[in-house]
């Protein structure tokens, strides 16, 4: 009898054990956002705004911005070429081109490409031949910004998605 109660404890124990794990497993993430829905730091887009960046000339460790970018395209030969347009406080633009095969992020510092400017920057998604904007909703960045004060915060970019057919 105490065999029998210990043995049907156990696989009661087992039972339950097994109906959690389940329970456990990690959600679908569910369909992707529609393009006509409002800017957002949770989808992709054809343009996207990292809303400030910092870059010291000659502070790199104290003051420094880290972008990254990714094409969320899994089609293969779906490369994206992406204009970055780095705004500083003043209104001046620099700018400056990334091509990203599907699937991949690229990451860089500001201070490697504009050094000693506060900012923001634009992406957008260009054709590879003339460099006009064309719809490809498969971008998504976020940004690590650290300023000399101290102050350092991760923000995602927010994306806007293209609305018309090419």
């Amino acid at each position: 009898m105490r065999n029998s109660r210990s043995f049907t404890h156990t696989l009661l124990a087992l039972f339950a054990l097994a109906l959690m794990s389940s329970l456990a497993l990690a959600a679908d993430p569910g369909a992707a956002y529609p393009a006509t829905s409002e800017a957002s730091d949770q989808k992709a887009g054809s343009v996207l705004v990292y809303n400030v960046y910092t870059s010291g000339a000659t502070s790199g460790n104290t003051e420094n911005t880290r972008i990254n970018i990714t094409n969320t395209s899994s089609a293969i030969g779906d490369n994206a070429f992406v204009h970055l347009y780095f705004v500083s406080a003043g209104c001046a633009v620099a700018d400056s081109y990334i091509c990203l095969t599907p699937n991949q992020t690229a990451s860089f510092l500001t201070s490697d490409v504009d050094p000693g400017v506060k900012g923001y920057i634009v992406a957008v998604a260009v054709d590879g031949v003339l460099g006009c904007p064309v719809n490809f909703n498969y971008l998504i960045g976020d940004e690590y910004v650290k300023f000399a004060t101290g102050h350092a915060a991760n923000l995602g970019a927010v994306a806007f998605s293209a609305l018309f057919s090419e």
